[in-house]
């Protein structure tokens, strides 16, 4: 089972971006990014809520590494030039 650093640095990296350019999406550092994808700390419910809202990943996925009930993709790329 992968860990939610993990899962985030898969969101990351399926779409593309670098931590610096993840980590101002969502509105944290690169440093706290690199921190959050090692998992030396949980990420807030509101970085948790920041990657939901803009790359729609599913909650249980992101959380507890659950597939998903619905058959939608996990994350899509929901950025703004």
């Amino acid at each position: 089972m992968s860990t939610i650093g993990q899962r985030i640095r898969t969101i990351r990296k399926t779409n593309n971006l670098n931590q610096i350019k993840f980590a101002n999406t969502i509105g944290i550092s690169q440093g706290t990014l690199s921190e959050l994808e090692q998992d030396k700390y949980r990420p807030s419910l509101d970085i948790i809520i920041a990657i939901k809202e803009n790359f729609n990943s599913h909650i249980e996925w992101l959380i507890f590494g659950d597939t998903p009930v619905s058959k939608n993709p996990i994350f899509n790329l929901a950025i703004e030039a």
